[in-house]
């Protein structure tokens, strides 16, 4: 029935020379039932849900009492359903009243953030309402696969008494005052506290991350931009007590590429400071794109190309060396860049080889403007220090020209961090909108401030839609975790990864919020950086000075860091600016198991190339789009913390809704999870029959089989190996029988065979290689044929782990089990 792709004769010879992707045990994080704290009618409607629709597992949420995440079996949906997000939108919400008793409470409005498709999901977010307001932390998630499955549902309600008025006690000012006093702003007059945009609001505030019972609280939500105290966010002010609850910071800001910190931003209105780079034109400039001028009588277009100068291979561009400055750099065509006639106002914006044509009433020679102004994916290019960028020739309509900004021989810092911005900034905004579909009008209202004359660094600030990015060199000195590193050593910022990295933040936050818990938005920017470039360094070639640090890199996508561990520091590329915040919550040391998750899907994928597993990918190219897709592709769920995050991805993956009978790759996937301590969201997910027997070697009866998810056909069926020797070739044989093995009798005795107390459990018709990790856990992989005859057939599966040591046959042998093939 299961057909041998090995020779069971071979299985030991070839044990040494197997090699493939392990695994270790990761922490429970979705469990089959409500733990002993949720109250009890909120338990049994679990119980209820469960019976009606099938296994299911559920993340509760200590702060609200209800279940955050719900996914398993899936639950079915109308064909209607799923003809577009607007229809699946409506799917959802009556989802969540259906099932109001298990996610909800009473008086709970549900207000739509997020309705798109992305693969084969419908993302669905909701915010909660209650009284006419919003409450901060509160929200609903449902996704909705195109097969006709809810594959999760879940919200983070907050209970707040129905019968309580939103009456503030106190005024907007006076919360503005108090939150300026308690956070010790002490640059901003009242006056200008008053003055503070956007207005403030009421809202309802409660913590979403809290360990016990939150309440939610009546508050003013107080926006706060001062530049002195480097705070720029929004505090959450009791409007009845005046009492500050809570603060959210609205900028990241990466100090050397690393430390992240309370807020700062140039200071200067977005109108203001467009005006002082680029003079009236700028009054034109606004969020919403003009159409281009209407037609006008076009006997000869203006037609030429622009080409800019920006680094070779990502790297900085180190202009600190005259020497290799012309080896790093590069020509190449400017896409996205607004190419304008000031006598008539017409424009147009170059293509991807950089060329534009522009209408024209005549043939006359005319001046035209090149500005990196009003682009097609950034509203402007601002330098700090030197002038714009901006070129102005004079041209003979129908006589095609070429505009070069800048020259490999002679542009300058000031200039290079101008152009680098300006084709990043294009280029990583086309990338994500081919992965995540329409971007939102917010990312084309984008600024680009580059040479800013402070340390060394580079942040974004949800504030004012902008990134900010710094020059070189510094003298000011950066004293990191292992020793003093002068800030003349690190380039400047503007550069690939870097821009990469904030532009991660940017996309974080403008679907949904950018979320620094655990370090979620810093391990964005990191993937971002990497899949975009397609290496697992971030910010490479940072540094001047490879003395200083020894590595030239900030951080790598093959790190070790473990989630939840975050205070195990001292790996290369986790080497943090040393401060009052304690090493163990650094947000970019936190992310480093999200973006190692991410870069490991990639990686994995792209190893499964030609591998004898099904479901592995045809070509590299293909493996690096689906990894993609399901990763980036997952931050349209602004997921809150990394494990949601996983989830996420898995979804993503998954081709029919149900979780329970695994996803189509997560025989690649789950490594990445376990590496990182991350739980991998099928493992053992309503299975049944797959029933473990016998012990296997006396000496080695601790070893135990396990299976990933439900043995069914046309699915892969994962094979676990726990508690066996570290680091060592295994395979998991798969048999038809427990009763005889080519005719001898099982179970069959090795004592004969030089492992004595050893024993054969099934028979050998299917060999899959595998090997254990550190923890001495092992992963082996098949598909199960689609075929409906095997519904119902019996299969056997047994390890065995090579050990040199154990006895003179070399190897060990762990129990086995039987399990069952269902549909």
């Amino acid at each position: 029935m299961l057909r041998s792709v090995r020779p069971a004769g071979a299985m030991i010879a070839g044990l040494l020379s197997i090699a493939t992707i392990g695994a270790q045990d990761a922490p429970v994080m979705w469990a089959e039932a409500p733990p002993e704290w949720v109250e009890p009618a909120r338990a049994a409607a679990f119980a209820g849900f469960v019976a009606s629709h099938g296994p299911h597992r559920a993340r509760w949420c200590r702060a609200t009492g209800t279940p955050s995440e719900v996914f398993g079996r899936g639950l079915k949906v109308d064909a209607a359903a799923v003809s577009g997000p607007e229809a699946a939108q409506g799917a959802a919400l009556a989802a969540l009243a259906e099932h109001a008793a298990l996610l909800a409470h009473e008086d709970d409005v549900w207000v739509p953030r997020i309705a798109r498709r992305v693969g084969p999901l419908f993302m669905l977010v909701f915010d909660q309402q209650r009284n006419g307001l919003p409450v901060v932390g509160g929200r609903a998630d449902v996704r909705i696969h195109v097969k006709g499955r809810i594959s999760m549902l879940g919200a983070k309600s907050f209970a707040i008494d129905p019968a309580s008025k939103p009456l503030p006690a106190i005024t907007a000012q006076d919360a503005a005052m108090a939150a300026c006093a308690a956070l010790e702003v002490r640059s901003l007059r009242p006056a200008m506290i008053a003055l503070q945009p956007p207005p403030h609001r009421l809202v309802y505030w409660a913590n979403a991350h809290a360990e016990v019972a939150s309440s939610a609280h009546l508050c003013w939500e107080v926006t706060i931009d001062a530049l002195a105290e480097k705070i720029v966010g929004r505090a959450y002010v009791d409007a009845r007590t005046g009492e500050l609850h809570g603060y959210e910071t609205d900028l990241s800001y990466c100090s050397s590429g690393h430390t992240h910190v309370r807020g700062f931003h140039p200071g200067l209105s977005r109108r203001l400071e467009v005006a002082d780079h680029f003079g009236d034109d700028a009054s034109a400039s606004n969020a919403t794109r003009a159409p281009a001028t209407a037609a006008v009588s076009v006997p000869v277009p203006i037609i030429g190309n622009v080409n800019a100068v920006i680094p070779i291979n990502h790297d900085p561009g180190d202009l600190t060396n005259s020497t290799t400055r012309t080896n790093t750099l590069q020509v190449v065509p400017l896409r996205g860049v607004r190419v304008r006639v000031p006598s008539t106002g017409a424009f147009a914006y170059t293509d991807a080889s950089g060329a534009f044509s522009i209408p024209h009433p005549s043939g006359t020679a005319v001046p035209i403007e090149v500005k990196l102004l009003d682009a097609e994916r950034y509203r402007a290019i601002l330098p700090h220090r030197g002038a714009a960028l901006t070129a102005t020739p004079t041209v003979t309509p129908g006589v095609s020209f070429t505009v070069n900004l800048g020259a490999i021989a002679s542009i300058t810092e000031d200039d290079l961090s101008q152009t680098t911005t300006a084709y990043y900034l294009d280029s990583v905004s086309r990338y994500l909108e081919g992965i995540v579909g329409p971007l939102p009008a917010r990312t084309f209202n984008l600024l680009g401030a580059v040479n800013s004359p402070q340390v060394c660094n580079a942040f974004y600030s949800a504030h004012s839609d902008a990134m900010t990015f710094f020059a070189s060199p510094q003298s000011q000195n950066i004293q990191t975790n292992s020793t003093t590193v002068p800030c003349n050593a690190f380039t400047n910022s503007a550069y690939s990864n870097i821009i990469q990295h904030e532009y991660g933040h940017l996309l974080d936050d403008v679907f949904g919020g950018e979320s620094f818990y655990e370090g979620l938005s810093e391990g964005w920017g990191d993937i971002i950086g990497m899949y975009h470039v397609g290496r697992e360094f971030v910010n490479e070639q940072f540094y001047n000075s490879m003395a200083l640090p020894a590595h030239d890199w900030a951080r790598s996508g093959n790190n070790t860091q473990q989630w939840d561990n975050w205070a195990a520091m001292g790996q290369t590329g986790c080497d943090y600016p040393t401060g009052a915040t304690p090493a163990a919550m650094e947000v970019h040391c936190q992310g480093e198991s999200w973006m190692g998750f991410a870069w490991k899907v990639r990686s994995n994928f792209i190893a499964s190339v030609g591998s004898s597993q099904q479901n592995a990918f045809p070509t590299a190219a293909a493996a690096i789009a689906h990894a993609e897709s399901i990763v980036i592709g997952s931050i349209v769920a602004n997921a809150a913390d990394q494990n949601g995050a996983v989830l996420q991805v898995y979804l993503l993956d998954d081709d029919d809704g149900d979780l329970t009978n695994g996803a189509p790759h997560s025989f690649w996937m789950n490594p990445a999870a376990t590496a990182h301590g991350l739980t991998v969201p099928t493992s053992n997910n309503g299975v049944t029959g797959f029933t473990p027997y016998g012990t296997g070697c006396q000496a080695f009866a601790n070893l135990q089989i396990d299976v990933a998810a439900q043995p069914r056909i046309g699915r892969q069926l994962v094979l676990i190996g726990r508690n066996a020797p570290a680091f060592a070739p295994a395979v998991a044989a798969i048999g038809t029988s427990n009763a005889s093995a080519n005719g001898v009798p099982l179970p069959l005795d090795l004592t004969p065979y030089g492992a004595p107390g050893c024993d054969l459990l099934c028979s050998v018709d299917l060999v899959l290689p595998g090997q254990t990790d550190a923890q001495g856990t092992s992963l082996a992989g098949w598909v199960i044929p689609f075929d409906p005859a095997l519904v119902g057939a019996s299969f056997f599966c047994q390890w065995l782990i090579a050990d040199p040591t154990a006895n003179a046959a070399g190897f060990v042998m762990g129990q086995a089990a039987r399990g069952v093939v269902s549909q």
